[in-house]
């Protein structure tokens, strides 16, 4: 499927970081496969990033704002003065992209509303990629650096209502925004994140892998479960006292009922105690060093409240390896109980300690939802299928726009 010169041929993708392996993200994954896949098919791909792109992939640096004493004097003025000011600079860099190489659509996320200033000048379409609206992922975490968590919806809002197209990982994201903000989207299309399957030879295996070992891979926070984990490790430890848990990811700390916020450390001695020497924090590791892990562990975790999509599982499923997730947000679209993993309620530690006791007594019901996992991926998560996807998406919303413009 290579693109006739008539046609959408050249398409721009924000990341936060580029190249890939520099931050563990979500947006940086799926942008890496997205990208790939679609060069394959002869598609122009330019990415834009805040980081240097070192000359690989395509990439072009954004660049950055310099700091200036009349922005520490307007910043107390108008709460949205660093919004503004990374806007004008996203659709500076992206303007004079599309002059230069004939950037023909962009693809953002819809975070603070980055994407307003280039929907208004109707320059060229813009498609935004539900990766994670804050009316989803502010959910415990509070205010961000320059906005209050109201301000951040509405602008993500308005970003929403006027882009030319939108995608979403999952239905569940689709409908919360659609609900939040009373938005019919007609045109807004569900696709999910493209995943490759590892060869066969590099899969999990039940003979290989400890048989007492527990995989948590996310942030250590409320939103992604990471207290919730701890007390089931420790349900987990009466009946299996030789349980070990491994956990990978930052440490941005536990906010309980009271208010307080905990750490990692902290709270590892308040819940389990001695228990805490079984538990091993590897920290936040490059995507590429987590598969190791997972092929060790005999059961992986992803015990978030509030999830989008669920990367994390899907790549756990990748690797064939038994998985055990919540029923959160767009996790029940990856993960069917019993079918190729085991699902339990959101925030009941109970309930996910005796999933995990479950799959650790019987490794060949976790080989069997592995193995079953993993030709799902192959079937629904494919990159070229997703790429496929993405690009008639697109060439609809170009076309639109064109007809709309013209």
């Amino acid at each position: 499927m290579t693109a006739p010169a008539t046609e959408l041929r050249h398409i721009g993708f924000f990341s936060p970081s580029w190249p890939p392996g520099k931050l563990p993200n979500g947006i940086v994954t799926y942008t890496d496969h997205i990208t790939h896949a679609l060069q394959e098919k002869g598609i122009e791909l330019t990415v834009f990033s805040g980081d240097d792109p070192e000359g690989q992939r395509d990439g072009v640096m954004l660049g950055r704002l310099p700091k200036r004493w009349i922005d520490r004097v307007c910043r107390k003025i108008w709460r949205d003065w660093e919004h503004w000011r990374r806007i004008k600079l996203i659709y500076k860099v992206i303007k004079s992209h599309r002059k230069a190489n004939g950037l023909q659509l962009y693809e953002m996320e819809e975070s603070f509303g980055g994407s307003i200033r280039l929907s208004k000048r109707q320059e060229l379409p813009v498609v935004i990629r539900l990766h994670g609206p804050w009316i989803l992922n502010g959910v415990g975490q509070g205010k961000s650096r320059y906005f209050n968590s109201d301000r951040r919806k509405e602008l993500e809002g308005d970003a929403i209502r006027i882009a030319t197209g939108i995608t979403s990982p999952s239905q569940f994201v689709l409908d919360s925004v659609r609900s939040h903000y009373g938005l019919a989207l007609d045109n807004a299309r569900v696709i999910p994140y493209p995943q490759p399957c590892v060869p066969a030879s590099e899969c999990w295996n039940r003979d290989l892998a400890d048989p007492n070992t527990i995989l948590f891979v996310g942030r250590f926070d409320s939103v992604k479960g990471g207290d919730l984990i701890l007390d089931a490790f420790k349900m987990l430890c009466e009946h299996r006292p030789d349980s070990r848990l491994v956990i990978i990811g930052p440490d941005r700390g536990f906010l309980d009922d009271n208010g307080r916020r905990w750490s990692l450390a902290e709270r590892l001695d308040s819940v389990l105690g001695a228990l805490a020497k079984q538990v091993e924090w590897k920290g936040q590791l490059p995507r590429g060093d987590i598969d190791q892990y997972r092929r060790k562990a005999s059961a992986i975790v992803v015990p978030s409240r509030s999830e989008p999509f669920g990367y994390t599982a899907v790549e756990a499923l990748s690797l064939a390896c038994p998985l055990i997730v919540s029923d959160a947000g767009g996790l029940p679209e990856i993960v069917q109980n019993e079918v190729n993993g085991l699902v339990f309620p959101s925030g009941d530690a109970t309930a996910l300690s005796q999933c995990m006791h479950k799959m650790l007594a019987d490794r060949k019901l976790g080989e069997h939802l592995g193995a079953t996992g993993r030709s799902d991926v192959a079937s629904r998560y494919d990159p070229d299928l997703i790429a496929n996807q993405i690009y008639e998406y697109h060439t609809q919303c170009f076309n639109r726009f064109q007809s709309a413009t013209s």
